[in-house]
């Protein structure tokens, strides 16, 4: 019995030590732990971009503007050169035909089509009253002497097809607006002259009077554009 007993403590001491040694390895382990520096946070992986992928993507989101911008610049030149080369009508009807096609591929038609309107009942008003006051002829395309030359009202009608697109930056800037109308609307006309679509019969009073309508136009036509927008999504 003595020796029995003595091998039950001898084994229960040994239960005892290695208890003991198993918490000094955990305890040694948990320090490793605290100790070590904090793993650095995963940097997100970067996707090569291809240069037909950017290209795509600034299509996707400028093209619209580019091909507007291009087509205006593109109407504006057959009407010039068809006036001044006693051919107007294929100015007018080259610009017929991108505005229809700006019609077709607007979301909304309806509005686009009242701001057409709009812009064309403005420059009867405006290149009207210059010819009223004598300042200014046009070559060729007049329906009568008091009224601008069909080709004229086409490219207002052009321009109106900018407004929501190519020229929707000037919305809700009058004074940016007014400004742009002032010296581009009458470099414009003088581009016309210089290319022999039309002539000045009183120059500085023609330029005058273009400044001061175009600085009044271009801010009423972008605050139309803003209330006749065929192009912007609907809010849903």
């Amino acid at each position: 019995m003595p020796h029995k007993t003595c091998r039950t403590t001898v084994s229960h001491a040994q239960r005892i030590g290695a208890h003991h040694r198993t918490i000094r390895t955990a305890a040694a382990s948990a320090a490793a732990v605290s100790a070590s520096p904090p793993h650095a946070p995963l940097e997100p992986r970067l996707i090569p971009v291809t240069w037909r992928q950017a290209l795509s993507t600034v299509w996707a989101t400028q093209g619209p503007l580019i091909v507007n911008f291009v087509l205006f610049q593109l109407g504006w030149f057959a009407c010039i050169l068809g006036a001044a080369r006693g051919q107007p009508l294929l100015g007018t009807l080259c610009v017929l035909g991108m505005v229809a096609w700006h019609l077709h591929q607007a979301p909304r038609w309806g509005p686009e089509l009242r701001l057409l309107l709009w812009a064309l009942l403005i420059g009867v008003l405006l290149d009207g009253g210059l010819l009223a006051a004598g300042v200014l002829s046009y070559a060729s395309g007049q329906y009568a002497a008091s009224l601008p030359p069909h080709w004229m009202s086409a490219l207002w009608a052009l321009l109106a097809t900018t407004l929501n697109l190519s020229m929707g930056w000037l919305r809700g800037r009058p004074l940016l607006a007014a400004l742009l109308g002032a010296v581009a609307g009458p470099l414009s006309y003088a581009a016309g002259v210089r290319l022999g679509a039309a002539s000045f019969v009183d120059a500085p009073l023609a330029l005058v009077g273009l400044a001061v309508g175009w600085a009044l136009a271009m801010p009423l036509l972008m605050w139309l554009a803003q209330r006749h927008d065929g192009i912007t999504p609907a809010a849903a």
